[in-house]
């Protein structure tokens, strides 16, 4: 066979006959194969080429079916990235070198699969609306609703990009592909449904505005679990909005859940490390910072573990310049220099998150971390930037005031967390909380307070339930302390308007009027579960909202059925004591630790025959139970 005069260099490279003088380029092969093709030049006779030349193409050429990988995020999710590189640009090693940030182009069988859907799939989702849309007025509200008023504290989309998409699509250029993600565009919508007019649900035809956030949430779920979107950042962003809910306790996939599946999928691409001057990077950066913040604040208001170590990760902190957008006006502006102090906050709470529970593990540099944790908090908050600075919020009635606020209640956790730190280090229990503590509640009280006010509440994001639980615990601990004397109006104060706030986010999140009843029935005399007793409708309330059976993974292995007509008022040995394992084993307690303020022993057992009472949970000092989960509350996550 003869040889071809001219052959690309990587089908030099290989030894294989070419036709890049019949085709151009590419060249068959290289366009089977997915590689760069490029000719060398030829130089003059008896000159060889130039060690440091360039190929013909500076650009990837584009291969139909293929996908376009960043070299930062193909680095970190192909295996074995760098043998394909070096054997796709064959034994030039000068042409090796690729510029950061320049995208490369591999084959369907490495990048990703073909796009194409099977029908039965799309069927699916027609058939459980996942692929509805509601009609472009009512789209433009939720839209602009949550670029308003949820995207500047959380801006992980790039809004002018998005935007730009959404005003040139219709509805079927966005099912077809040929608009914003379907998948992204319904996790907008969702977050949205937190914060819109009701009259737009209404118009919808959803009889709630937490009925509205189920459907909805429902059909991102169809979509993701349907591998809907093939774009790892976008379904990283999806997922992260995906993690604002809290649906019920019996359901396995909780926020948390969908936080980490946005935190590995992110870590997969490499976001957590500094991709260099990249086009991107100002976007994965700020993706990067809200998976830190969304693992923080889960662990916070949960008491699970942190799934983000940050000594693997390398992405410098945020700046204005990173969140400048186009069309941000004055009250974007400060909203993202707050959610840049809420970010470093968030850095900053490892260290509190990361103390020992048990002093026998370092007892002698327990005081050490406590004290260096406060010196850093303290630092934190007298270095904020003025947008972020305490200030009578009745001034201004705008998300400003609202994130502000919610920046400064965040704060309060974490002091009300390092504080109880100070509890393991003592020999003794006090019932009543320390001081700057209860200083901490007060202040959040009073913040949420303002937000009533000025009518904010309805704005509020799903971490305020987090941020009003531990102030209200810390109040009706104070409370019962005090209740040898008779208890007037002005001691209830600050409990009554913890409530009244928990209250109103309960009209939105599943979860606040969870609480807000569960608290009702505990500060009430027949919900104090001080003794053992058949009737109370505080074990009633519990036993109906959490697991029924779980397996020694603490997992539900089914999802609980709520019984027909009154609340079930006695429960059996069985499914108590499976119940009261779960609550237990997730405040690190047992059933008679709980009671007891005893150290934790591993034993669930409350009789003989290993089947405890649910009562034996509530049964014993009350302050004590609520000491218990009362700082991380554990017990009944909030995050």
């Amino acid at each position: 066979m003869k040889r071809a005069s001219k052959a690309c260099v990587c089908c030099r490279a290989r030894k294989v006959r070419c036709d890049v003088l019949q085709t151009g380029l590419p060249c068959t092969k290289c366009r089977a194969d997915g590689f760069d093709c490029s000719v060398r030049e030829r130089k003059k006779r008896r000159r060889k080429a130039e060690a440091g030349g360039t190929s013909s193409s500076a650009i990837p050429n584009t291969i139909p079916g293929s996908g376009s990988l960043p070299h930062h995020v193909a680095l970190h999710q192909i295996p074995h990235y760098p043998f394909f590189r070096d054997f796709n640009n064959g034994n030039d090693r000068a042409s090796r070198i690729r510029p950061k940030g320049q995208s490369i182009r591999l084959p369907p069988s490495i990048c990703c699969e073909s796009s194409d859907r099977e029908s039965d799939d799309l069927q699916f989702l027609r058939h459980r609306g996942a692929l509805d849309l509601p009609p472009r007025p009512f789209l433009e509200e939720f839209v602009s609703t949550y670029f308003t008023v949820f995207h500047p504290f959380f801006p992980i989309v790039d809004k002018p990009a998005f935007l730009k998409q959404y005003r040139e699509s219709d509805e079927v250029a966005i099912l077809s592909g040929r608009g914003p993600s379907l998948l992204l565009l319904q996790a907008i919508v969702f977050t949205a449904s937190a914060s819109v007019q009701n009259e737009v649900l209404d118009q919808l035809n959803f009889p709630s505005r937490k009925q509205a956030r189920k459907v909805l949430h429902r059909r991102i779920r169809y979509l993701y679990d349907f591998d809907y979107e093939h774009d790892g950042i976008t379904t990283i962003q999806a997922l992260l909005l995906m993690s604002h809910y809290y649906p019920s306790m019996v359901e396995q996939k909780h926020t948390w859940f969908w936080a980490q599946q946005a935190t590995g999928l992110a870590q997969g691409a490499g976001l957590h490390r500094d991709p260099g001057p990249v086009p991107q990077r100002k976007l994965w950066a700020r993706i990067w910072w809200a998976c830190l913040c969304r693992d923080r604040l889960i662990a916070l208001g949960t008491g699970r573990p942190m799934h983000i170590n940050s000594l693997d990760c390398s992405v410098p902190m945020l700046t204005t310049a990173d969140l400048a957008e186009e069309g941000d006006d004055d009250n974007d502006r400060q909203v993202k220099a707050i959610f840049i102090e809420f970010a470093r906050l968030c850095q900053y709470m490892e260290g509190v998150l990361s103390l020992p529970n048990n002093v026998t593990a370092a007892a002698n540099s327990l005081p050490d971390q406590i004290a260096l944790c406060e010196t850093t908090l303290d630092r934190w908050l007298e270095n904020l930037v003025p947008e972020a600075q305490r200030r009578d919020a009745r001034e201004t009635r705008d998300t400003c005031a609202l994130y502000r606020a919610v920046l400064h209640m965040i704060y309060n956790i974490v002091v009300i967390t390092l504080h109880q730190s100070y509890n393991v280090l003592g020999e003794t229990r006090t019932q009543v909380p320390l001081p700057r503590v209860q200083a901490a509640a007060e202040d959040s009280t009073g913040l949420a307070m303002d937000l009533i006010q000025l009518d904010l509440v309805m704005l509020s994001p799903t971490i305020c339930v987090t941020a009003i639980l531990p102030p209200l615990i810390i109040h009706l601990l104070c409370l019962r302390f005090n209740s040898q004397r008779s208890i007037g109006p002005s001691d209830t104060y600050h409990y009554d308007n913890c409530m009244a706030f928990l209250q109103q986010l309960g009209d939105i999140y599943w979860h606040a009027s969870f609480y807000h009843e569960f608290f009702e029935l505990a500060a009430s005399p027949q919900g104090q579960p001080n003794s053992m007793r058949d009737h109370d409708p505080l074990v009633a309330f519990l036993s109906d909202n959490l697991p029924a059976k779980l397996p020694s993974s603490n997992r539900p292995t089914e999802p609980h059925v709520r019984e027909e007509g009154s609340v079930v008022s006695k429960v059996s040995k069985d499914r108590a004591a499976n119940a009261a394992h779960h609550v237990a084993s997730e405040s690190h307690l047992t059933v008679t630790d709980a009671a007891s303020g005893a150290p934790p022993t591993g034993d669930t057992s409350a009789s003989e025959d290993g089947n405890g009472d649910f009562l034996g949970y509530l049964a014993g000092p009350f302050e004590d139970w609520l000491e218990d989960l009362g700082y991380f509350h554990n017990s009944f996550p909030s995050a």
